[in-house]
């Protein structure tokens, strides 16, 4: 992120909601039996950020909510920090060459990875996910036009 003329490679608490502890919403990782999205299209100074709280499916009818901070920056799907990683273990397959991923319901594999170790607390969808799930942008607002019900 640009900051006046530094370059700053970390995410930091003001990038996020006001209402967001360690960089996630007070909700998230909270077992839910049903789904939720929400969208958050932040304009601050110097901190604009785009964010996705979608669902993910861990068991038969038990979600975990989790925020993606949406990155066109990130090149890769998706990238999990330690936290959500152990709550969806059991969603994350490993092919022949040992690279993680999740299977969507489309029966696309997103590949996952760790989250960076300066942005250890998000989780990030990278421009391969938001490519995917049809992100678009406008008139100060973002959607998707591919985006299921819950990942």
């Amino acid at each position: 992120m640009l900051n006046g003329n530094e370059l700053c490679a970390t995410s930091q608490d003001a990038d996020f909601p006001d209402n967001y502890v360690d960089q996630c919403h007070p909700e998230d990782y909270i077992q839910k039996t049903t789904s939720e999205i929400e969208l958050i299209y932040r304009i601050r100074p110097y901190h604009n950020r785009i964010f996705l709280r979608v669902c993910i499916l861990i068991d038969s009818g038990v979600f975990v909510p989790m925020t993606f901070v949406c990155d066109t920056g990130a090149p890769g799907y998706l990238y999990i920090c330690e936290r959500a990683r152990k709550l969806i273990k059991n969603r994350i397959r490993v092919d022949d060459r040992e690279t993680e991923f999740l299977s969507l319901d489309s029966g696309k594999n997103m590949v996952v990875s760790s989250s960076p170790s300066n942005h250890s607390n998000s989780n990030i969808m990278g421009l391969r996910a938001l490519s995917f799930f049809g992100l678009f942008l406008e008139n100060d607002t973002f959607g998707f036009n591919n985006l299921p019900e819950y990942v």
